[in-house]
């Protein structure tokens, strides 16, 4: 019976030891972290406010190196275990014009490059585009066989009419797009107009060709007009609207331009170089006629332009970022029902007849 009086109390001892232990050892820590936690989350401490700022600045720091890695990668973190990394599937854009000349292309990879820029998609151009010999273009070119796999295919309204649904935040983001048209419209490219003047910059070799012609032609401090002249295929497709002006239109936009302008010279180019000499006979006048390329980076390094019909003029207009005159009888029906004035000219620009 003692022995068992003794194992009772034994045991009584041991769990009142262990009670207190963790009594002492509670209360203890209960202090420790209430002192610590009213030190830590005083807000009104300088302590605290330090370490907000300094938590803050690094969360804004790796915000920022996120974002730009995103930017310039195409890597998303996708959260997990070890914030493993894949690759966002970039979606690209093509477009697939109607016709093989200099101005059409010019039209479809400006717009190509404002269509891609508004949907946040990677214009594409082949590494065999006509316009890559003229122009210092930097697109993204390591893709010029690039199969654009389950692509949708969109279409323009019509040749000269701005299709505001090829803009639209809407269109679907999940596939590859390809563009099949002319896509004639500067609204397409509206906003950035400094970026396509750039990559619209003539090779080295033209810009030294176009230099030694100015200076043979002692016109490289004078203010230049660039005179277009449209006359070839257009003449035979007149009754199809493709109007060409007659002279007087010429003579006309040439007066305008001496009543504003200190002793301007004209300078020609035309794919009838015949024609000019037999009827636009003017002392103020200088006729280059030379390749294609050659001819339109002359046009386009003068200070203003006279145009008349086609895109290769109207691209010499818009890349001398002068005063431009257009020739408004182009185009003319029937021809007309598939343009819109003004998506076609921009509205700085004067038309005359």
């Amino acid at each position: 019976m003692n022995r068992k009086r003794l194992y009772v109390l034994c045991g009584f001892v041991i769990a009142a030891f262990v009670y207190v232990h963790f009594m002492t050892q509670h209360s203890a820590l209960t202090f420790f972290k209430a002192g610590i936690a009213g030190k830590l989350f005083n807000e009104n401490s300088p302590e605290t406010l330090n370490r907000y700022q300094e938590r803050d600045s690094r969360q804004s720091d790796n915000t920022n190196k996120i974002d730009d890695r995103k930017r310039k990668t195409n890597v998303l973190e996708t959260p997990g275990k070890n914030s493993v990394t894949r690759e966002r599937k970039a979606h690209y854009l093509d477009v697939i014009p109607n016709v093989d000349r200099l101005g059409n292309r010019m039209f479809t990879y400006a717009s190509r490059r404002g269509i891609a820029d508004e949907i946040n998609f990677v214009p594409i151009l082949s590494r065999t585009d006509p316009i890559l010999k003229l122009f210092e273009i930097n697109l993204n070119k390591s893709v010029p066989t690039l199969n654009l796999q389950n692509n949708a295919i969109k279409h323009e309204i019509n040749t000269g009419y701005y299709t505001e649904e090829l803009m639209s935040p809407f269109i679907d983001k999940t596939t590859n797009i390809t563009i099949r048209g002319h896509l004639q419209s500067w609204k397409y490219f509206q906003g950035i107009e400094t970026d396509i003047r750039k990559e619209f910059t003539l090779k080295a070799d033209i810009k030294a060709r176009i230099k030694d012609i100015f200076n043979k032609l002692n016109i490289s401090r004078r203010i230049k007009v660039g005179v277009h002249v449209r006359r070839g295929d257009f003449v035979k497709l007149k009754n199809e609207g493709y109007n060409v002006p007659s002279p007087s239109y010429f003579y006309k936009a040439m007066d305008m331009f001496r009543k504003r302008l200190t002793s301007p010279v004209f300078v020609m180019c035309s794919d009838d170089k015949k024609w000019i000499i037999d009827n636009l006979k003017v002392n103020d006048s200088f006729i280059v006629h030379e390749s294609i390329e050659v001819d339109f980076g002359v046009l386009m390094s003068c200070d203003h332009s006279i145009i008349s019909s086609g895109t290769f003029g109207w691209w010499s207009a818009y890349l001398t970022k002068g005063t431009s005159i257009y020739f408004s009888g182009f185009p003319a029906p029937p021809l007309l029902q598939y343009f819109n004035f003004p998506d076609y000219y921009p509205p700085d620009w004067i038309g005359f007849k």
